[in-house]
């Protein structure tokens, strides 16, 4: 061993750097002069039995201590490490280290020279050096700091170890400390951004890492230069957040965001999207335009308020919206015609960007009043039509029973002929009179139920140029006769038949990515799965395509066509047989101009949002 002089306490304590002496065995420190202490800290019972390598700042200990330990070599003498004091105060400072006698024992001298002034300024520096070491292992985000061709990394915060699911002890100090666990497929974009950071101040970017559990984050980092007082560049320092739950979150609303615009522009339900703070109307869809007989442009130039009859209606639909109290709203509509309607609003507020806006659904109930006073007129009808036949067709029936069994008594005789006569003639009359006020009333009631149906049997026009159209009758009869009237009426070319509502949903479902929309022609009375019960498991399951349905039955209750106008997918409502004059009556808009045209009205103004 190469001893380079001996020294005892006395002489180490005049020396004017810090010096420690330490133990070759147990590399614990024995000796430390007055310099030592007051630099670093640290009292004689503290630092004696120390290891002296925990004097390397914490975040270097395994790397640098092999180094830190070795003696003797020339190449290892005066070489520069990161020391951490008592306090945890990180500084850089150039080693000395030889083998010296210290009191007839051959220890390890080592001398800590060049120490930066930064060490001897005022203690609240220390205070704030130490917040940020405190905050940044504490922080959700990465921060790194390397030296100035990134050789080496000097610090890197707790979150790394979160993040990566790696120990900070196992980093690789030889290259970018995040390149080695970049994502294969992102890999040559991160290198790519370096290359631009080597002539830039700073550059940010996203890109992925691979976990060694398989799992893959996002992450968003930054690059950026780092200098001293004076302006002169020193090292390199980052920042990276994990944005996976972002991405995600921007994944799922695209989706959900291309879903609500696709349910928006085709739900057949009259939907608006206004401004909570000014009542302006920001967007409308195909059957609120049609309903309030406005065009796309027309109703983005008005106000919420323009649409509703009364001032009082406008502050309840803003209160409702505001409060995001999720219940109908009775209140009166004011249409471009000026007419007034009865509607019911569904008020939701939603954020977009950061600003608060109301979704409406209105919904018409006049036609369920209309319905109401029809079905009133119909119960008064029908109670006058029972009297009718309990007193004014039962009396002078049950006379006329009476005479003929009069007549065959053997007592007949004692009323003269004529006299029967005239009595069959008068109630005669009196029946056939009572008979036709049943049939007039009969008529009445019919001629109501036809003028409703007539006047609602169609929802608002719906854009199809092509699409699959589907027949469910339990009845294969009613499906060939069906497909004869579609095919001769040229309405459409392929018809697909099924004999129940479950093989239709199995299709449907099936085929639900396909860009064409459904049409289905349902029967009401079927086994296994009737209409109602297809129509409330097609609202249950949200198909990727448009599924609209048009009830063909035959029935005539008129209950029934007014329950199918309960269920959203439901255009209208016809009666068997099918006819060529039905097809040509059905609310679809066919011509693929206008398809195109409307299709263009629906991406434009996707952008108002």
């Amino acid at each position: 061993m190469l001893v380079k002089g001996s020294y005892t306490k006395s002489t180490l304590l005049q020396l004017s750097k810090a010096v420690v002496i330490v133990d070759l065995s147990s590399n614990k420190i024995l000796f430390a002069n007055t310099v030592f202490t007051e630099l670093f800290g640290y009292e004689k019972q503290e630092y004696q039995g120390l290891e002296y390598w925990k004097l390397l700042a914490p975040e270097d200990r395994k790397r640098s201590k092999i180094k830190f330990l070795s003696r003797l070599e020339k190449d290892r003498n005066g070489e520069k490490f990161r020391i951490c004091t008592k306090n945890q105060h990180v500084f850089v400072v150039e080693v000395k280290r030889f083998l010296v006698d210290f009191e007839g024992k051959v220890t390890l001298f080592a001398e800590f020279s060049e120490i930066p002034l930064q060490i001897k300024r005022p203690s609240f520096l220390d205070d704030v050096e130490n917040s940020f070491y405190k905050f940044t292992n504490n922080a959700d985000e990465i921060f790194w700091i390397q030296n100035l061709d990134q050789s080496q990394l000097i610090f890197v915060s707790k979150a790394f170890e979160n993040i990566l699911g790696r120990s900070r002890e196992n980093l690789n100090p030889d290259k970018n400390f995040l390149e080695s666990y970049v994502h294969p497929d992102d890999i040559g974009y991160f290198l790519m951004k370096m290359d631009e950071y080597k002539t830039q101040e700073k550059v940010d970017f996203e890109f992925r890492i691979l976990k060694p559990d398989g799992t893959i984050r996002f992450l968003y980092a930054k690059f950026f230069r780092i200098g001293n007082s004076i302006g002169q560049i020193e090292g390199n320092a980052g920042i990276a957040i994990d944005i996976t739950y972002k991405k995600q979150s921007e994944s799922a609303f695209i989706g959900s965001d291309i879903w609500f615009k696709t349910i928006f522009y085709n739900d057949i339900s009259s939907m608006c999207l206004f401004d909570l703070t000014s009542g302006r109307i920001l967007d409308s869809n195909k059957a609120a335009e049609t309903y309030f007989g406005y065009s796309k442009q027309e109703f983005l130039k008005l106000y919420i308020d323009d649409i509703l009859e009364t001032k009082n209606g406008f502050n309840e639909v803003i209160s409702l919206g505001s409060n995001n109290n999720k219940q109908n709203l009775k209140i009166k509509s004011k249409k471009s015609d000026h007419t007034i309607h009865d509607i019911e609003a569904f008020c939701s507020l939603i954020d977009i960007n950061g600003r608060e806006l109301v979704y409406i659904i209105f919904h018409d109930f006049s036609v369920n009043q209309k319905f109401k006073q029809i079905a009133e007129a119909q119960d008064f009808m029908l109670k006058e039509l029972v009297w009718d036949q309990s007193h004014a067709l039962r009396a002078p029936l049950a006379k006329i029973l009476s005479l003929l069994s009069f007549l065959k008594c053997k007592d007949f005789r004692k009323i003269s002929e004529k006299e029967v006569i005239n009595e069959l003639l008068s109630n005669g009359l009196e029946m056939d009179k009572a008979i036709k006020e049943i049939s007039d009333k009969t008529i009445k009631i019919k001629n109501l139920e036809q003028d409703f149906i007539q006047s609602e049997d169609f929802k608002p026009t719906l854009n199809l140029v092509d699409f699959n159209l589907i027949l469910v009758d339990d009845d294969k009869l009613i499906h060939l006769m069906n497909k004869h009237v579609i095919s001769k009426s040229n309405f459409h070319s392929s018809p697909i038949s099924f004999l129940n509502g479950n093989e239709a949903l199995k299709y449907i479902r099936e085929n639900q990515n396909s860009e064409k929309p459904f049409l289905v022609f349902l029967d009401i009375n079927m086994p296994e799965m009737n209409g109602w019960q297809f129509l409330e498991a097609l609202e249950k399951e949200k198909f990727n395509s448009l599924v609209s349905v048009i009830m063909l039955s035959s029935s005539v209750n008129i209950e029934d066509k007014i329950k199918s106008k309960d269920y959203n997918p439901v255009l209208g409502f016809l009666s068997k047989p099918l006819k060529i004059q039905d097809l040509n009556r059905l609310p679809l808009n066919t011509d693929a101009r206008s398809f195109h045209t409307n299709l263009n009205e629906v991406v434009s103004s996707c952008h108002q949002f």
